[in-house]
């Protein structure tokens, strides 16, 4: 009964996977960027060339360097993570193309994001499972979804492995990481304790 439970969700996740994709090519839609019609996600191939990707980052918070080492706030301060990934710096237009996933529900960029972050980790960062970072209540009631899960989903079938949604939970509400100041430590301060170990119940 359980093989047969595990076997349908694969399927699931699959078909949750590949519907959008047939879907798109199909029915080529606009370009969020440019309006070229595309058919491989939300951006078209040249406006995905001029994304500020990060070539270089230090590999404990991913801030962006001149090459791949440890930085000096990272070695006067050790995070509590072994690795940090980040594709681009938070700059035009990946500032528009996030909240645009966020706040209206632009959801082709979970694809997207998820495709590019699974060519990241497939082969450097072994992985045992994913753990989606959960939003609060109130947020999701806003939204609809939770912007990392649905990231998290798509991950979770390209690397072939398990997700727990219910592993976290958020135990305060937080302002938007856009409301705050530019300051790092300002956004790391606040985010500090905002989600605990679920218990686990009898």
């Amino acid at each position: 009964m359980m093989a047969k439970h595990l076997r349908s969700d694969s399927v699931v996740r699959q078909l949750a996977h590949l519907v959008p994709r047939l879907y798109n090519k199909l029915l080529p839609v606009p370009c969020f960027l440019c309006g070229v019609e595309t058919a491989d996600g939300p951006l078209c191939p040249d406006c995905m060339a001029d994304l500020p990707e990060i070539s270089h980052q230090c590999p404990l918070c991913a801030i962006p360097m001149q090459s791949d080492t440890i930085c000096g706030d990272c070695l006067k301060n050790p995070p509590p993570q072994q690795k940090s990934i980040s594709l681009f710096t938070y700059q035009e237009p990946v500032d528009r193309c996030i909240s645009a996933f966020k706040y209206h529900r632009h959801l082709g960029f979970a694809s997207l994001f998820a495709d590019l972050l699974a060519k990241k980790v497939q082969h450097d960062y072994p992985l045992a499972t994913l753990v989606p970072v959960p939003l609060h209540p109130i947020k999701i009631r806003l939204r609809g979804f939770n912007q990392s899960q649905e990231i998290a989903k798509r991950l979770s079938h390209h690397l072939s492995l398990p997700l727990n949604p219910h592993c976290l939970v958020r135990s305060r509400n937080t302002p938007a990481q856009s409301q705050l100041t530019a300051k790092r430590a300002d956004k790391i301060s606040e985010m500090h304790s905002a989600a605990t170990v679920r218990r686990q119940t009898a």
